[in-house]
């Protein structure tokens, strides 16, 4: 699926605007949850595919709002989960 993701389009569904700021905190949020769920991968994280499509994950939720660290470390466990299953298959 092709996705543009800067210029103002659209990813999974939701309308994004070009190049949306997030404050600095949620920011920082984001690479700490992404630091704390990944830290139980093999290969001190996780391989790079797999760490960007969780911070893909974390992105969209940010935009959406939720910036707390704990919805974001709960966005990121999702997204490990959805990988997880569809590895499996």
């Amino acid at each position: 699926m092709f996705l543009k993701t800067l210029a103002g389009g659209i990813q999974d569904g939701v309308r994004e605007t070009a190049m949306t700021k997030l404050d600095p905190r949620a920011t920082a949020n984001m690479g700490i949850a992404l630091e704390n769920v990944c830290r139980s991968l093999p290969n001190s994280g996780g391989d790079h595919e797999t760490r960007k499509y969780v911070a893909k994950k974390l992105i969209q939720a940010a935009r959406r709002g939720n910036t707390g660290l704990a919805a974001l470390e709960d966005v990121a466990r999702h997204a490990l989960d959805d990988l997880s299953r569809s590895q499996a298959i």
